[in-house]
């Protein structure tokens, strides 16, 4: 018995090990990503955030009431991410020169609770969610926008979501990225 178990956690880690790879062409490795480029962004957000409906993609909004995919299908997913944050209303997605002021890199890089995840931030004392608590216990009313969990306003989790223990994207990727950013989120050509 215990060697059956072995052998089906050595075939699980070797499927997930073998989907993990992928051809070099289509999935680089993040340790071939180096210049914060848009297409070198795009290959991030592609492979770490538009990967599944519930997310960033599909033809939905998603969970996350924002969607990469349409962007990402034309070429230029920039105009969806100059917007202002569903989430936190004072800032936008980015902010083209300023990363620290982008929503987008307090969702990848901010502090989170590492057994849940759950991104821990503190908002601005003269921000409003726009929110009515109810009288019994000041519970919030349910939202997507700005977020509400179990009747406490929440800024989700750290993204993208991994399948294993939360986790920010490789260091490298994160300064990519805000590479990117602080380079005014130059496009694609």
């Amino acid at each position: 018995m215990a060697r059956h178990a072995v052998l089906t956690i050595s075939i699980f880690a070797v499927v997930i090990a073998l989907a993990a790879c992928g051809d070099d062409d289509e999935a680089p490795d993040s340790g071939r990503l180096t210049e914060p480029t848009y297409q070198n962004v795009a290959i991030i957000m592609a492979r770490s955030c538009a990967v599944s409906v519930s997310c960033h993609g599909g033809a939905g909004s998603g969970s996350a009431m924002f969607n990469l995919q349409p962007g990402l299908d034309s070429g230029d997913f920039r105009p969806e991410l100059m917007e202002t944050s569903c989430e936190y209303s004072k800032l936008r997605r980015i902010a083209p020169g300023d990363s620290a002021n982008s929503w987008l890199m307090i969702k990848l890089a901010g502090d989170f609770d590492p057994a849940t995840g759950k991104l821990m931030f503190t908002p601005a004392a003269d921000w409003d969610a726009g929110l009515t608590a109810t009288g019994d216990g000041g519970t919030l009313p349910a939202s997507n926008c700005p977020l509400v969990d179990r009747g406490m306003l929440s800024f989700g989790t750290i993204m993208p979501q991994p399948l294993g223990p939360p986790a920010s994207l490789p260091a490298n990727e994160l300064e990519l990225i805000r590479q990117w950013i602080d380079m005014g989120a130059p496009g694609g050509s």
